[in-house]
């Protein structure tokens, strides 16, 4: 039998009695003192191979991810001028190979230490682990330094800009709350509303209006769709970001702070508290160990994961799914009544803080299931009960919004679990996934790894290969992180626009519990003077050179969309004209405000969504223009100078904007150049 199963059961003490000694004693004799059992054995210490084992799993991984990367490079994901790559790709492809071969370096260099016999100092502390200098740094010294590195990079990397769609989304509809539009939806003024998709942001969708499509096929065979006509919607239209309903907890949390001008401090708070709750949970499961063991490694490898640190630096929703994650996951091993109770509101709280409802159902659905296998039906009913009216008040809320309230299941339910947006690699309209497709998607698990600390991944591994000395609720973590890293790698080819793997930022408190649980297994299989300075050595490049790397990377492909918002803010003219189709990513130095009156910041407006609305004479929109302000064309060659890449003639009649002789398939011949 596991002693670590009995772990948690009452011990019975033995009684030594003598033999005289009745149920019944006499008068003013008194019982022997009850002598305690034993405590049950410690587990069989980890065999030698496991350290090994796990460092050499996790090389292979990150050689898997260097392929990967490289492959990418090949395909041209890493030139985003001639291939106009995905964006998740693209930052791979320039990101990761570098970050990929260190860390595979490093766990083989580490792998043949480990097996050296030479004598090693122990670097992690060790006796009891209960000084106050420790308990100090995991609740004070840790958090700090994870809220001051937020802001900093809020500051001077991300330069307070929402640069990815999804923290654009989230900014522009907080700005829409926070100027007090009905439902966040903001009015288009009247006098613009005929410009139509002209002004309208990307992620925006504008009711009212009627949108035509035709469907064609570019020179490379390729189905694509194009806008081709936006006619003029009627007055009171009115603009939403339409798939962003399921995190409007999170937005009206930042719409709050945008009155208090503190938004800039939200993620890296959000951030400090998660690893906080990553200690707090350690001690719930391990209550037996020291805080050396338990706490301390949990919070450590928390607030060196590159993926905490640099999108607590931005302004995507991840922070706040990963603490609803984590709050749900502490109430709920709390184990009684009142735990339930409050978990099930941080079930509300884990679906209406992220953008993507998916990242808490695999943390949840192991712990159920082991109810059910426990037969504990009071419990299970209770709690499932409670996620179901989290789902049913989702469903309902973001139906009602738009008009059709439980009106088709089939489309919703998948909704719920994916969440909006959502580009599935089995789409059932494209007869399945390519190889290439599956490869490339399967690519979001070692880069989910390479944006944590290296020995997360590596005690992770140990872990599992230590598997009959972890505790239920760890393996319940275990299963959930697998769940869902797996529906990641099914449900989104790429892994979107994100720092790291965005998706499964939710679940990054299951890797670092479960590379906790296995730190005593990889100590004894590596002995602890050897596992103290791989866990302090993993630390240290995680900070002092994955950190650096990483911020670097992002400050420069932000820069350049910086520059040009900086560009259009000291600009007089009411209307700026840009053709985004000639930029990698132009679309996204469109970033009108939600009033299209942001502090008197000029609007700016795609010059082939103008051409389009009167194909047969354009000089009439230019004239119907004048009469609302003056205008101005900024020059795509204005935008390249400031590093925003453009697209090649060959990538732009890859993806249907030009035909084979140069001109615009969409436009008017007498336009003229947009450079």
């Amino acid at each position: 039998m596991n002693p670590l199963r009995e772990r948690g059961k009452m011990d019975v003490p033995h009684l030594t009695m003598s033999a005289d000694i009745s149920d019944n004693p006499p008068q003013g004799s008194a019982l022997p003192s009850a002598v305690a059992a034993p405590s049950p054995p410690p587990p069989a210490p980890a065999a030698r191979w496991l350290a090994p084992t796990a460092l050499i799993i996790s090389a292979g991984l990150f050689l898997y991810g260097l392929a990967g990367g490289l492959l990418l490079r090949m395909l041209g994901a890493a030139n985003a001028k001639d291939k106009a790559p995905e964006m998740g790709f693209y930052l791979y492809a320039t990101m990761e190979p570098v970050v990929m071969f260190g860390l595979l370096a490093l766990c083989v260099l580490m792998a043949v230490f480990i097996d050296n016999k030479t004598r090693v100092p122990e670097m992690w502390p060790g006796g009891d682990g209960t000084s106050a200098l420790l308990r100090r740094v995991v609740w004070l010294v840790l958090p700090v330094l994870v809220l001051a590195a937020g802001v900093a990079g809020t500051l001077r990397v991300m330069h307070e800009y929402p640069f990815a769609p999804e923290e654009y989304a989230i900014t522009y509809q907080a700005k829409t709350r926070a100027g007090e539009a009905p439902r966040g939806l903001a009015p288009v003024p009247l006098e613009l509303a005929w410009l139509g998709n002209a002004a309208r942001p990307s992620f925006v969708t504008q009711y009212g209006q009627v949108l035509e499509k035709r469907s064609g096929v570019n020179e490379g065979g390729d189905v694509f769709w194009r806008a081709e006509t936006w006619r003029t919607p009627p007055a009171g239209a009115r603009w939403d970001i339409g798939w962003l309903e399921s995190g409007s907890a999170y937005v009206t949390l930042r719409a709050i702070t945008l009155v208090l001008d503190l938004s800039w401090i939200v993620n890296p708070l959000l951030s400090a508290l998660c690893v906080v709750m990553a200690a707090l949970l350690a001690r719930r499961l391990w209550p037996d160990r020291t805080f050396a063991q338990a706490e301390l490694p949990a919070a450590a490898l928390m607030a060196a994961s590159t993926q905490l640190l640099v999108t607590g630096m931005s302004a995507h929703a991840g922070p706040a799914a990963l603490l609803c994650n984590m709050l749900w996951l502490w109430l709920f091993l709390r184990g009684d009544t009142l735990g339930y109770v409050l978990a099930a509101v941080a079930a509300w709280a884990a679906v209406w803080f992220s953008p993507w409802p998916m990242l808490f159902l695999p943390v949840a659905l192991p712990f159920l299931l082991r109810l059910a296998l426990r037969r504990q039906w009071a419990r299970l009913s209770g709690n499932a009960a409670a996620l179901a009216a989290v789902a049913a008040h989702w469903l309902y809320v973001t139906q009602s919004q738009r008009g059709t309230v439980f009106g088709d299941l089939g489309t919703l339910v998948p909704v719920f679990v994916a969440g909006p947006g959502v580009t599935p690699l089995f789409p059932a309209t494209a007869g399945g996934a390519q190889p290439l497709d599956v490869v490339l998607s399967s690519l979001s698990v070692p880069l989910f790894f390479a944006w944590q600390a290296l020995p997360v991944t590596v005690l992770a591994l140990a872990a599992l290969l230590s598997w009959r000395r972890l505790e239920e609720p760890v393996r319940d973590i275990a299963a959930g992180l697998g769940l869902a890293l797996a529906a990641v790698a099914v449900l989104f080819v790429s892994t979107g626009f994100a720092w790291g793997n965005g998706y499964a930022h939710g679940v990054m408190g299951s890797a670092v519990l479960l590379a906790a649980a296995g730190w005593p297994a990889f100590q004894e299989s590596a002995g602890k003077g050897r596992a103290g300075l791989f866990l302090v050595l993993g630390l240290a490049v995680a900070v002092g050179g994955q950190l650096p790397w990483r911020a670097y990377c992002a400050e420069q492909t932000v820069r350049p969309f910086v520059q040009a918002s900086q560009l259009v803010d000291i600009q007089h003219e009411r209307f700026q004209l840009i053709d985004p189709n000639y930029l990698w990513y132009g679309d996204m130095v469109l970033r009108n405000g939600p009033f299209l009156a942001e502090n008197g910041r000029p609007v700016m407006l795609r010059t082939p969504a103008l051409q389009t609305i009167n194909r047969d004479n354009y000089a009439v929109v230019l004239d119907a223009l004048k009469q609302l302000g003056p205008s101005k064309i900024i020059k795509v060659d204005h935008l390249v100078s400031l590093g925003i890449p453009s697209l090649s003639e060959d990538a732009l009649r890859h993806l249907g904007v030009l035909n084979r002789d140069g001109t615009n398939p969409d436009l008017p011949r007498n336009t003229g150049s947009p450079r």
